[in-house]
């Protein structure tokens, strides 16, 4: 596994796959620095409806980091003090309500070196798509919040797929729209649940642990 714990240049990557000719980049903990948001936002939930956490926080992000909500929601639902009433529905919607008004506050999640590196993907005219289990209102918040909407060619967000990560149809579906051949497509993932959808896509990918 191609582990990376700072983000590359573009030159460095052809270096390992020199056929590429798509990258497609997680969002959170991936392409910006924002998982952290996503802990707050259920860290507030929790607070307001008394929630009791059974886990110390190292384990709650390894049991939720890089999973789309109904996974969490399953997850959850049986922690004390859960709500009864939550539905998967309600549960995302207070969720990204909390996220979104996080959001709001100023904040930088996209470092200067990722920067760089889409702005070279961009210069040398390799497809570039963000594939995401967030949702369409929160990816659109934080991609133009970056300023990088340009960039990209597509995005892919947890509405516009059937299934989610760990199954690869988020991936599968990027390469489609593509029309490029898994072989010359890299990933980007920093959990577990993405490595996973990256490994089952057939394409190249890179562990991110960089933030």
């Amino acid at each position: 596994m191609n582990k990376l714990t700072a983000i590359p240049r573009l030159s460095e990557i052809l270096k390992i796959y020199p056929q590429t000719r798509a990258l497609f980049f997680d969002m959170d903990g991936t392409l910006c620095d924002s998982e952290h948001l996503h802990a707050k936002a259920f860290a507030k939930m929790s607070q307001d409806h008394q929630i009791n956490i059974p886990y110390p926080p190292e384990i709650v992000h390894q049991k939720l980091v890089g999973k789309a909500d109904h996974f969490v929601f399953e997850e959850v639902k049986s922690w004390p003090g859960f709500p009864t009433h939550f539905t998967l529905e309600s549960f995302r919607n207070e969720k990204n309500k909390n996220l979104l008004d996080l959001l709001d506050l100023p904040q930088k999640l996209l470092s200067q070196e990722m920067n760089i590196l889409l702005n070279e993907i961009k210069e040398s005219k390799l497809t570039l798509g963000l594939v995401t289990s967030s949702e369409k209102i929160i990816t659109e918040k934080i991609i133009k919040n970056s300023d990088v909407t340009h960039l990209f060619d597509f995005f892919i967000t947890r509405d516009d797929c059937p299934k989610h990560k760990p199954d690869p149809y988020p991936y599968l579906k990027a390469i489609e729209y593509s029309k490029i051949a898994a072989s010359e497509c890299v990933i980007f993932e920093d959990s577990q649940v993405g490595l996973d959808a990256a490994i089952g896509s057939g394409a190249n990918y890179f562990w991110a642990q960089w933030y």
